[in-house]
Protein backbone atom coordinates (compact mmCIF):
# COMPACT_ATOMS: atom_id res chain seq x y z
CA UNK A 1 0.00 0.00 0.00
CA UNK A 2 1.26 3.48 -0.68
CA UNK A 3 2.03 6.30 1.30
CA UNK A 4 -1.01 8.48 -0.02
CA UNK A 5 -3.02 5.18 0.42
CA UNK A 6 -1.72 5.04 4.43
CA UNK A 7 -2.72 8.47 5.24
CA UNK A 8 -6.00 7.97 3.69
CA UNK A 9 -7.21 4.48 4.96
CA UNK A 10 -5.83 5.40 8.49
CA UNK A 11 -8.12 8.02 8.71
CA UNK A 12 -10.73 5.87 7.72
CA UNK A 13 -9.50 3.52 10.31
CA UNK A 14 -9.40 5.73 13.00
CA UNK A 15 -13.25 6.20 13.34
CA UNK A 16 -13.39 2.80 14.57
CA UNK A 17 -12.90 4.42 18.23
CA UNK A 18 -15.91 5.71 17.88
CA UNK A 19 -19.82 5.25 16.12
CA UNK A 20 -20.80 6.90 12.82
CA UNK A 21 -23.87 9.08 12.19
CA UNK A 22 -25.00 12.22 11.16
CA UNK A 23 -24.53 14.69 14.44
CA UNK A 24 -27.67 15.27 16.40
CA UNK A 25 -27.71 17.49 19.42
CA UNK A 26 -29.03 16.25 22.73
CA UNK A 27 -29.30 19.81 24.96
CA UNK A 28 -32.56 20.53 26.09
CA UNK A 29 -34.42 23.70 26.00
CA UNK A 30 -32.45 25.22 28.91
CA UNK A 31 -35.60 26.98 29.63
CA UNK A 32 -36.77 23.92 31.18
CA UNK A 33 -33.92 24.14 34.02
CA UNK A 34 -35.54 21.93 36.70
CA UNK A 35 -37.17 23.48 39.56
CA UNK A 36 -35.07 21.39 41.96
CA UNK A 37 -31.48 19.98 41.54
CA UNK A 38 -30.43 17.25 39.60
CA UNK A 39 -27.67 15.02 38.19
CA UNK A 40 -28.10 13.35 34.84
CA UNK A 41 -25.75 11.08 33.17
CA UNK A 42 -25.30 11.27 28.94
CA UNK A 43 -23.73 8.93 26.45
CA UNK A 44 -24.07 10.42 23.20
CA UNK A 45 -22.27 9.06 20.21
CA UNK A 46 -23.71 10.24 16.77
CA UNK A 47 -21.70 8.88 13.28
CA UNK A 48 -22.34 8.64 9.78
CA UNK A 49 -20.32 7.21 6.36
CA UNK A 50 -20.97 8.89 3.23
CA UNK A 51 -19.81 6.76 0.77
CA UNK A 52 -19.58 3.46 2.44
CA UNK A 53 -21.12 1.18 5.15
CA UNK A 54 -19.23 1.72 8.80
CA UNK A 55 -18.37 -2.11 8.76
CA UNK A 56 -16.41 -1.20 5.23
CA UNK A 57 -14.76 1.83 6.40
CA UNK A 58 -13.22 0.63 9.47
CA UNK A 59 -11.84 -2.80 7.93
CA UNK A 60 -9.76 -1.27 5.03
CA UNK A 61 -12.75 -0.61 2.60
CA UNK A 62 -12.66 -4.39 1.72
CA UNK A 63 -15.51 -4.71 -0.57
CA UNK A 64 -17.64 -3.32 -2.98
CA UNK A 65 -16.79 -0.13 -4.43
CA UNK A 66 -17.83 3.18 -2.72
CA UNK A 67 -20.31 5.29 -3.47
CA UNK A 68 -19.93 9.20 -4.54
CA UNK A 69 -19.59 10.41 -0.76
CA UNK A 70 -17.17 13.05 0.39
CA UNK A 71 -17.49 13.39 4.38
CA UNK A 72 -17.91 10.96 6.77
CA UNK A 73 -17.91 11.91 10.83
CA UNK A 74 -18.09 10.71 14.46
CA UNK A 75 -19.32 12.49 17.67
CA UNK A 76 -18.90 10.88 20.81
CA UNK A 77 -19.30 12.38 24.27
CA UNK A 78 -19.67 11.18 27.92
CA UNK A 79 -21.10 13.39 30.16
CA UNK A 80 -22.02 14.32 33.63
CA UNK A 81 -24.58 17.29 34.12
CA UNK A 82 -25.47 18.86 37.44
CA UNK A 83 -28.59 21.11 37.15
CA UNK A 84 -29.65 24.06 39.49
CA UNK A 85 -32.46 25.98 38.65
CA UNK A 86 -30.27 28.70 37.28
CA UNK A 87 -27.32 27.22 35.51
CA UNK A 88 -26.18 23.88 34.47
CA UNK A 89 -22.70 22.37 35.43
CA UNK A 90 -20.94 20.00 32.83
CA UNK A 91 -17.97 17.26 33.03
CA UNK A 92 -17.62 15.53 29.63
CA UNK A 93 -14.92 13.50 27.45
CA UNK A 94 -15.05 14.08 23.88
CA UNK A 95 -13.82 12.27 20.73
CA UNK A 96 -14.31 13.88 17.04
CA UNK A 97 -12.98 13.38 13.97
CA UNK A 98 -14.46 14.93 10.72
CA UNK A 99 -13.27 13.95 6.88
CA UNK A 100 -13.67 15.51 4.31
CA UNK A 101 -12.90 13.97 0.78
CA UNK A 102 -13.51 13.92 -3.06
CA UNK A 103 -15.24 11.12 -4.56
CA UNK A 104 -11.44 10.66 -6.46
CA UNK A 105 -9.82 9.97 -3.40
CA UNK A 106 -12.12 7.58 -1.31
CA UNK A 107 -12.00 5.61 -4.97
CA UNK A 108 -8.27 5.40 -4.90
CA UNK A 109 -8.10 4.18 -1.35
CA UNK A 110 -10.65 1.44 -2.75
CA UNK A 111 -8.67 -0.16 -5.72
CA UNK A 112 -5.39 0.36 -3.68
CA UNK A 113 -6.84 -1.86 -0.45
CA UNK A 114 -8.66 -4.24 -3.08
CA UNK A 115 -5.69 -4.83 -5.34
CA UNK A 116 -7.65 -3.13 -7.95
CA UNK A 117 -6.26 -1.60 -10.83
CA UNK A 118 -6.64 2.51 -11.90
CA UNK A 119 -8.35 2.94 -14.76
CA UNK A 120 -6.35 3.81 -17.96
CA UNK A 121 -6.11 7.15 -18.92
CA UNK A 122 -7.21 8.42 -15.14
CA UNK A 123 -6.30 11.33 -12.81
CA UNK A 124 -7.32 10.41 -9.74
CA UNK A 125 -7.66 14.22 -7.62
CA UNK A 126 -6.77 13.78 -4.10
CA UNK A 127 -7.53 15.74 -1.59
CA UNK A 128 -8.64 14.66 2.06
CA UNK A 129 -8.94 16.83 5.55
CA UNK A 130 -9.14 15.53 8.68
CA UNK A 131 -9.75 16.81 11.95
CA UNK A 132 -9.75 14.97 15.08
CA UNK A 133 -9.48 15.81 18.68
CA UNK A 134 -9.88 13.10 21.94
CA UNK A 135 -10.16 16.29 25.30
CA UNK A 136 -11.89 16.12 28.28
CA UNK A 137 -13.58 19.33 29.61
CA UNK A 138 -15.94 21.31 31.57
CA UNK A 139 -18.79 23.54 31.21
CA UNK A 140 -21.38 25.78 31.98
CA UNK A 141 -24.58 26.53 30.57
CA UNK A 142 -27.42 28.83 31.61
CA UNK A 143 -29.74 31.41 29.77
CA UNK A 144 -29.13 34.56 28.97
CA UNK A 145 -32.60 36.08 27.77
CA UNK A 146 -36.36 34.42 28.55
CA UNK A 147 -39.24 36.12 26.93
CA UNK A 148 -42.86 34.81 26.44
CA UNK A 149 -42.34 33.89 22.91
CA UNK A 150 -38.58 33.21 22.86
CA UNK A 151 -35.60 32.24 24.87
CA UNK A 152 -31.76 32.26 24.15
CA UNK A 153 -29.17 30.03 26.30
CA UNK A 154 -25.24 30.08 25.82
CA UNK A 155 -23.07 27.52 26.89
CA UNK A 156 -19.46 27.98 27.63
CA UNK A 157 -16.33 25.15 27.47
CA UNK A 158 -12.79 24.52 28.67
CA UNK A 159 -11.46 21.73 27.57
CA UNK A 160 -7.73 19.75 28.17
CA UNK A 161 -6.72 18.09 24.79
CA UNK A 162 -4.96 14.91 24.24
CA UNK A 163 -4.90 14.03 20.91
CA UNK A 164 -5.11 15.53 18.09
CA UNK A 165 -4.74 15.27 13.71
CA UNK A 166 -5.43 18.61 11.57
CA UNK A 167 -4.38 18.59 8.15
CA UNK A 168 -4.81 18.01 4.55
CA UNK A 169 -3.22 15.57 1.84
CA UNK A 170 -3.89 16.73 -1.65
CA UNK A 171 -2.69 16.43 -5.54
CA UNK A 172 -3.00 14.03 -8.29
CA UNK A 173 -2.28 10.39 -8.65
CA UNK A 174 -2.25 8.26 -12.28
CA UNK A 175 -1.00 4.75 -12.26
CA UNK A 176 0.35 1.98 -14.40
CA UNK A 177 -2.49 -0.33 -15.16
CA UNK A 178 -0.49 -3.37 -15.41
CA UNK A 179 1.57 -2.32 -11.68
CA UNK A 180 -0.78 -1.32 -8.62
CA UNK A 181 1.79 -0.73 -6.82
CA UNK A 182 3.69 1.75 -9.12
CA UNK A 183 1.99 5.25 -8.99
CA UNK A 184 3.11 8.90 -10.90
CA UNK A 185 2.19 11.39 -8.56
CA UNK A 186 2.21 15.13 -7.31
CA UNK A 187 0.91 15.63 -3.78
CA UNK A 188 1.56 18.26 -0.78
CA UNK A 189 0.99 17.02 2.71
CA UNK A 190 0.28 19.38 5.73
CA UNK A 191 -1.01 18.09 9.03
CA UNK A 192 -0.32 18.30 12.58
CA UNK A 193 -0.64 15.34 15.05
CA UNK A 194 -0.08 13.45 18.30
CA UNK A 195 0.73 10.25 16.45
CA UNK A 196 2.13 9.75 12.77
CA UNK A 197 0.86 6.81 11.25
CA UNK A 198 2.30 8.08 7.88
CA UNK A 199 6.45 8.52 8.12
CA UNK A 200 6.60 6.68 11.70
CA UNK A 201 7.93 9.63 13.51
CA UNK A 202 8.47 8.77 17.51
CA UNK A 203 5.48 10.10 19.21
CA UNK A 204 6.47 12.79 21.55
CA UNK A 205 4.31 14.22 24.40
CA UNK A 206 2.31 17.69 24.25
CA UNK A 207 -0.87 18.41 25.08
CA UNK A 208 -3.42 21.26 24.08
CA UNK A 209 -6.05 23.48 25.86
CA UNK A 210 -9.35 24.49 24.55
CA UNK A 211 -12.22 26.45 24.74
CA UNK A 212 -15.61 26.60 22.73
CA UNK A 213 -19.12 28.48 22.59
CA UNK A 214 -22.66 26.67 21.98
CA UNK A 215 -26.12 28.50 21.86
CA UNK A 216 -29.27 27.20 22.32
CA UNK A 217 -32.50 29.10 21.26
CA UNK A 218 -35.98 28.59 21.15
CA UNK A 219 -39.42 30.06 20.80
CA UNK A 220 -42.99 30.31 19.54
CA UNK A 221 -44.27 30.45 15.96
CA UNK A 222 -47.61 30.43 15.97
CA UNK A 223 -50.42 29.27 18.83
CA UNK A 224 -49.44 25.36 18.04
CA UNK A 225 -45.83 25.66 16.62
CA UNK A 226 -42.31 25.69 18.11
CA UNK A 227 -38.85 26.33 16.97
CA UNK A 228 -35.67 25.35 18.41
CA UNK A 229 -32.01 25.83 17.07
CA UNK A 230 -28.75 24.21 18.65
CA UNK A 231 -25.76 25.60 17.68
CA UNK A 232 -22.81 23.05 19.70
CA UNK A 233 -19.00 24.99 18.63
CA UNK A 234 -20.01 27.81 17.60
CA UNK A 235 -16.55 29.14 18.25
CA UNK A 236 -13.79 26.69 19.17
CA UNK A 237 -10.09 27.17 19.23
CA UNK A 238 -7.43 24.77 20.79
CA UNK A 239 -4.14 25.60 21.33
CA UNK A 240 -1.09 23.44 21.33
CA UNK A 241 1.79 24.02 22.52
CA UNK A 242 5.25 22.25 21.25
CA UNK A 243 2.67 20.12 18.65
CA UNK A 244 4.51 17.88 16.50
CA UNK A 245 3.40 18.33 12.87
CA UNK A 246 4.99 17.32 8.65
CA UNK A 247 5.14 19.29 5.63
CA UNK A 248 5.79 16.91 2.70
CA UNK A 249 5.58 17.09 -1.48
CA UNK A 250 5.91 14.34 -3.73
CA UNK A 251 7.11 15.27 -7.33
CA UNK A 252 7.85 12.03 -9.21
CA UNK A 253 7.05 9.82 -12.02
CA UNK A 254 7.85 6.81 -10.48
CA UNK A 255 6.49 6.12 -6.81
CA UNK A 256 7.15 2.41 -5.63
CA UNK A 257 6.60 1.01 -2.71
CA UNK A 258 7.26 -2.45 -1.22
CA UNK A 259 4.57 -5.03 0.00
CA UNK A 260 4.35 -3.83 3.31
CA UNK A 261 3.67 -0.22 2.10
CA UNK A 262 6.83 0.58 2.84
CA UNK A 263 8.74 3.38 0.83
CA UNK A 264 11.19 1.61 -1.82
CA UNK A 265 11.84 4.50 -4.34
CA UNK A 266 11.02 8.71 -5.05
CA UNK A 267 12.80 10.86 -7.47
CA UNK A 268 11.40 13.49 -6.01
CA UNK A 269 10.86 14.14 -2.37
CA UNK A 270 11.60 17.44 0.08
CA UNK A 271 9.83 18.00 3.35
CA UNK A 272 10.09 18.89 7.07
CA UNK A 273 8.96 17.33 10.72
CA UNK A 274 9.64 19.90 13.33
CA UNK A 275 7.16 21.17 16.28
CA UNK A 276 5.38 24.52 16.78
CA UNK A 277 2.08 26.02 18.16
CA UNK A 278 -0.91 25.50 16.13
CA UNK A 279 -4.17 26.57 16.60
CA UNK A 280 -6.83 23.78 15.79
CA UNK A 281 -10.81 25.07 14.89
CA UNK A 282 -13.10 22.33 14.93
CA UNK A 283 -16.25 22.31 12.85
CA UNK A 284 -19.55 23.81 13.80
CA UNK A 285 -22.69 21.23 13.99
CA UNK A 286 -26.11 22.66 13.94
CA UNK A 287 -29.59 21.45 15.04
CA UNK A 288 -32.55 22.73 14.10
CA UNK A 289 -36.51 21.70 13.94
CA UNK A 290 -40.00 23.13 14.13
CA UNK A 291 -43.05 21.33 15.93
CA UNK A 292 -46.44 21.72 15.10
CA UNK A 293 -49.58 20.31 17.47
CA UNK A 294 -51.79 18.43 14.90
CA UNK A 295 -54.11 16.97 18.32
CA UNK A 296 -53.65 17.30 21.32
CA UNK A 297 -51.10 14.12 22.52
CA UNK A 298 -49.58 14.35 18.56
CA UNK A 299 -47.01 16.44 16.87
CA UNK A 300 -45.46 16.83 13.63
CA UNK A 301 -42.12 17.57 13.52
CA UNK A 302 -39.59 18.70 10.80
CA UNK A 303 -35.88 19.36 11.52
CA UNK A 304 -32.26 19.37 9.73
CA UNK A 305 -28.70 18.20 11.07
CA UNK A 306 -25.37 19.86 9.65
CA UNK A 307 -21.69 20.14 10.22
CA UNK A 308 -19.09 21.74 8.67
CA UNK A 309 -16.42 24.74 9.17
CA UNK A 310 -18.56 27.82 7.62
CA UNK A 311 -21.86 28.31 5.80
CA UNK A 312 -20.27 27.38 2.29
CA UNK A 313 -19.57 23.79 3.45
CA UNK A 314 -22.18 22.87 5.51
CA UNK A 315 -23.54 18.93 4.85
CA UNK A 316 -27.12 18.85 5.44
CA UNK A 317 -29.02 16.68 6.35
CA UNK A 318 -33.46 16.79 6.81
CA UNK A 319 -35.95 14.47 9.12
CA UNK A 320 -39.32 14.76 9.37
CA UNK A 321 -41.04 12.74 12.73
CA UNK A 322 -44.26 12.33 14.90
CA UNK A 323 -44.08 12.46 18.49
CA UNK A 324 -46.44 11.67 21.18
CA UNK A 325 -46.88 13.16 24.18
CA UNK A 326 -48.03 12.42 27.80
CA UNK A 327 -47.27 14.06 30.58
CA UNK A 328 -44.65 11.66 31.78
CA UNK A 329 -43.11 10.63 29.03
CA UNK A 330 -42.77 10.76 25.32
CA UNK A 331 -42.49 8.82 21.96
CA UNK A 332 -40.68 9.66 18.75
CA UNK A 333 -40.50 8.08 15.44
CA UNK A 334 -38.47 10.21 12.59
CA UNK A 335 -36.62 9.22 9.05
CA UNK A 336 -33.96 11.25 7.22
CA UNK A 337 -34.47 10.30 3.43
CA UNK A 338 -30.94 11.33 2.49
CA UNK A 339 -29.70 8.49 4.74
CA UNK A 340 -32.43 6.47 4.94
CA UNK A 341 -32.45 6.11 8.13
CA UNK A 342 -34.95 5.67 11.03
CA UNK A 343 -34.51 7.28 14.51
CA UNK A 344 -36.76 6.05 17.61
CA UNK A 345 -36.60 8.14 20.98
CA UNK A 346 -38.35 7.53 24.27
CA UNK A 347 -37.89 10.47 26.91
CA UNK A 348 -39.18 10.99 30.50
CA UNK A 349 -38.08 12.80 32.81
CA UNK A 350 -35.96 9.93 34.14
CA UNK A 351 -35.01 8.02 31.43
CA UNK A 352 -33.83 9.07 27.83
CA UNK A 353 -33.08 6.64 25.00
CA UNK A 354 -32.46 7.38 21.18
CA UNK A 355 -31.29 5.28 18.82
CA UNK A 356 -31.25 5.86 15.03
CA UNK A 357 -30.10 3.06 12.17
CA UNK A 358 -30.30 2.94 8.43
CA UNK A 359 -29.86 -1.15 8.89
CA UNK A 360 -30.06 -4.00 10.94
CA UNK A 361 -27.12 -5.62 9.69
CA UNK A 362 -24.02 -3.79 11.09
CA UNK A 363 -22.07 -4.94 8.03
CA UNK A 364 -24.11 -2.51 6.16
CA UNK A 365 -25.34 0.10 7.74
CA UNK A 366 -23.83 3.84 7.19
CA UNK A 367 -25.51 5.85 10.10
CA UNK A 368 -25.44 4.41 13.65
CA UNK A 369 -26.69 6.78 16.48
CA UNK A 370 -26.72 6.19 20.66
CA UNK A 371 -28.11 8.09 23.20
CA UNK A 372 -28.39 7.24 26.38
CA UNK A 373 -29.59 9.65 29.40
CA UNK A 374 -30.25 8.94 33.18
CA UNK A 375 -31.35 11.85 35.83
CA UNK A 376 -31.59 11.27 39.24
Amino acid sequence: MNRTSRFCTWCAIGFSTGLFCTTKNTYADISLLPSKHSISLELNSQNYSDAMPIHQLVNNLEGPPPDEGDFAFSHSRMEMTYATPSFRLHAFERLDYFVEYTPNTIDFIHRDQNDTPLENNTVYNIDLSVSHLRASGIGVSFPLLEKDNYSFSLRTNYWYGKDIIDGRIHGSIAGDNSDITNYNGDLTLNYTYTEDHLLDRAREEFNGHGFGIDIMASGKLFQSTYWQLNIEDFLTRTLWSQATYTRANANTNSIRFDEDGRLSSVAVVSGFEGNKRHTQRLPIRTQGSITHAIQSQWNAAFGFNSIGFNTKSQHVIANVGLQYQREAFSLGGFYEPDTDSLRLSLNSRFLGIDINMDSLDEKEARRLGVNLRMTF
